[in-house]
Parts: C-alpha cells; sequence; structure tokens
C-alpha cells in the first residue's frame, strides 16, 4: 500500500510538470475599441495579458511607439486569478493606451512584445500579435469653411475674473476647451483679438491630460489685459467648429461674448448711510462748507507718504534715488508703492465726492491726481510686462508729496 501511494504522488507531480512545460507561461492578445476611427479620434488599445502563478514580473521589450499615431497611457486594470481547479493556473491583467491617429489609411499597430520573467530567473520573450485600425478620412459633405481637424464632442468656455475694474488693474481672461480628442490641435482662439486701448498678454497655452478609462483632454489659453482708458472691453464670442465621430456630423461649439467696464478711477466701496449734514449755506455765500473727511483723508495720505518714504529710504542703501525698481525684492517693493497710491487716489476720490454739487468731474480733477493715476498704470503694467520698465521711485514719492500737499487745495 505504501508504494503504490508514493507512486500516485509521483504521477501528480509528473502530470503537473508536464502540464506546466506545455503551457507557455505567458500568453497576449490585444484588440482595439473601436477598430476604425477617424483622424484624431481616441482609440484604446488593450493588451489582455495572461501569466502562470510561477511568472514573477512581466514588462514591455521595449515602451509601445507606433508610427503616425500619438500615443498616451491609460491605467489598465488590476491583476485579477483565474478561478482553475488544476494547474497551471493564471492571472490576467491588460494593459491599455490611448491611441490618436494622424493620418488616413490602414495602420498597423505592432508592438515590441513582453519580457516574462519566471521565479527561477529565466526570462522569456512573449509576442503580442498586431492589429490593425482603419482611419476613415473626414466627410466632404456639410464641411464647415473654417474646420480644421477637431475631434469632439467638446466644451468650450470663456471666463473673466471680474466684470468691472479701474484704471491700473488687470483683468484675466481663460479660454477652456474640454473633450477627448485632439485638442493639442486648437489654435488660440483670441488670436485675432486685439481690444482697443488696452495692453494685452498672451500666455503659453497649457495642456492637461487626464487618464482613466479613456483619456480626458483639456487645453486652457490664458490673457492679462490692462487697459489704458476708461471705457468698455469687449472678450468677442468664440465658435470652433469639430467633428463628431459617433453621430458622424459636423458640429460647433460656442462661448457668449463678454463685457467688462473700466472706470476712469479707482472703484470704491459701497458706502454706509451718510451721517446728517448742516443745511446748505445760503446761494449768495461765496465760500463752500469744509468737508469733514478732509483731516482723514490728510491723515491717509501721510500715512501712505511716509511708507513710500520709507521705501525711498530703503532703495538709496542700495542704489540711486532715481533708480527703477530692481530685482530681488522688486515684487514687494512695487506691491507697497501700488498700495500707497491706491490709498492717496481713494481718499481723493472721497474729496471729490464731498465737492459741491454742479462742478465736474473736470473741474475737481487735479493735475496730482492725474500724474499719480499715471504712474499707477506704469506701475501694475510693469508688473505684468518683463519688457516694461517701472518708473522712478523718485518720480512716485513726488506725486504723493504733491496728493498730500493738495488735500487742503487744489493744484
Amino acid at each position: 500500500m505504501r508504494r503504490t501511494a508514493v507512486w500516485a504522488a509521483l504521477a501528480v507531480l509528473l502530470l503537473r510538470s508536464t502540464a506546466t512545460a506545455s503551457t507557455p507561461p505567458c500568453v497576449a492578445r490585444a484588440a482595439l475599441e473601436p477598430d476604425s476611427a477617424f483622424v484624431g479620434q481616441q482609440v484604446v488599445w488593450k493588451v489582455h495579458i495572461d501569466s502562470r502563478d510561477d511568472v514573477a514580473e512581466i514588462s514591455w521589450v521595449d515602451t509601445p511607439a507606433f508610427a503616425s499615431i500619438r500615443t498616451e497611457r491609460l491605467p489598465g486594470s488590476p491583476v485579477v486569478p483565474e478561478a482553475r481547479e488544476t494547474p497551471p493556473r493564471y492571472t490576467t491583467r491588460e494593459e491599455h493606451r490611448a491611441l490618436f491617429a494622424e493620418r488616413t489609411g490602414e495602420i498597423p499597430i505592432e508592438s515590441p512584445g513582453l519580457l516574462c520573467k519566471l521565479s527561477n530567473g529565466v526570462v522569456l520573450d512573449t509576442p503580442v500579435a498586431p492589429v490593425t485600425l482603419s482611419v476613415l478620412p473626414f466627410p466632404a459633405s456639410g464641411r464647415p469653411d473654417d474646420f480644421a481637424g477637431v475631434i469632439g464632442p467638446l466644451v468650450l468656455q470663456t471666463h473673466v475674473d471680474r466684470d468691472q475694474l479701474s484704471l491700473g488693474e488687470t483683468i484675466h481672461v481663460t479660454v477652456s476647451i474640454r473633450g477627448a480628442g485632439n485638442l493639442w490641435d486648437v489654435a488660440d482662439p483670441l488670436r485675432d483679438w486685439k481690444p482697443a486701448e488696452t495692453d494685452l498678454f498672451t500666455r503659453k497655452p497649457q495642456l492637461e491630460l487626464q487618464a482613466g478609462k479613456r483619456l480626458s483632454v483639456q487645453k486652457i489659453f490664458r490673457y492679462e489685459v490692462v487697459p489704458r482708458s476708461a471705457g468698455t472691453i469687449s472678450v468677442p464670442p468664440l465658435s470652433l467648429s469639430h467633428f463628431e465621430p459617433i453621430e458622424t456630423r459636423y458640429a460647433v461649439a460656442r462661448s457668449a461674448s463678454i463685457e467688462v467696464a473700466v472706470s476712469p478711477r479707482l472703484r470704491q466701496p459701497t458706502k454706509p448711510a451718510q451721517p446728517d449734514r448742516a443745511p446748505p449755506l445760503p446761494a449768495t455765500e461765496p465760500h463752500t462748507v469744509p468737508s469733514r473727511k478732509l483731516p482723514v483723508i490728510a491723515f491717509v495720505v501721510t500715512v501712505a507718504l511716509a511708507i513710500a518714504l520709507a521705501l525711498w529710504r530703503r532703495s538709496t542703501r542700495v542704489g540711486s534715488v532715481a533708480a527703477p525698481i530692481e530685482t530681488g525684492d522688486a515684487d514687494r517693493d512695487a506691491g507697497e508703492w501700488v498700495r500707497a497710491l491706491r490709498a492717496a487716489l481713494d481718499l481723493r476720490a472721497a474729496e471729490t465726492a464731498a465737492q459741491p454739487a454742479g462742478k465736474s468731474a473736470s473741474e475737481t480733477r487735479s493735475a496730482s491726481e492725474a500724474e499719480a493715476a499715471k504712474l499707477l498704470e506704469a506701475l501694475e503694467r510693469s508688473r505684468f510686462d518683463p519688457n516694461t520698465e517701472p518708473p522712478p521711485r523718485e518720480a512716485i514719492v513726488h506725486a504723493l508729496e504733491r496728493l498730500r500737499g493738495s488735500g487742503h487745495g487744489r493744484t
């Protein structure tokens, strides 16, 4: 009996080793979803890999890459053990790639294959059978004149960070396009936009790829606009012609126009209810009632000037008084100059609002205010344009001194 049991055990081991030897350690097969597409349409290449339980590691011979096709990696699927009672047992996993064809015709998808490393250190080549992608041309019927080969569906959006601003401030405009196709080919949608009386700065487009079951694509265009005069900045409506492959039709994505109001001076915060004022003097009175805000205005302008003078004295330890703002602490210093000028102009605007009815803005606006507003605009522009020199510190301090001196009387 004992001898019979030993022979039975040896027979089982022999059968297992024979079965293992007769089955490959790794088996791979590929498929495309879908197997035909248009240029720029996303296709998922899936490689299904079965590996024996004595396989320690699986890797690509080389990173998969294909002629005339853009390739992006996707997460794939995790390892799943195979439900089998008898050996050899296999586990299953999938490798996924997002493919975007760049030309029409039959394109072979041939990979370099896999390396299958066994637990005993032996490495074996595992081929992946090629598949063919059929790339279709776009239909001629219904093709828009401005169609540039962009694949949809997609979402086109325009956004501004504010709907009103004042001279010396900056508006940020963002155009985003989201979809699952070849959005990296989309040209700047505002490349012909040149708003009048502004300085326009175009940033480098940003491409964002998010990998999931499919690749999500977003292209973002950013612009900064600094107005040079009061009025309205109009961001035009946008449209983007594209092709929707599932419905086999052309479509147009659109975004609405946006208007931004530009005021000639800094915007004032919402004011609380005005306290009761003394009754007006008779019409024959040649003098106006002094504003109660003048002491406050003079105090805050004095504080602004003190800040500016502190910055100026610090700068004199480094270089000439009249030298432009230097690098290193330039951003911090420029911010202090801007705050000082804005504080002074804000309070002068409040003083102007307290002038007697009947005086026009041109009568109440002083030369010192005009000078300070111009310097503020130039200073803000220099913070965004590296090719623009900031105004000299001496000019800013002089403007603040004039504002302080004219707080008790117009210049």
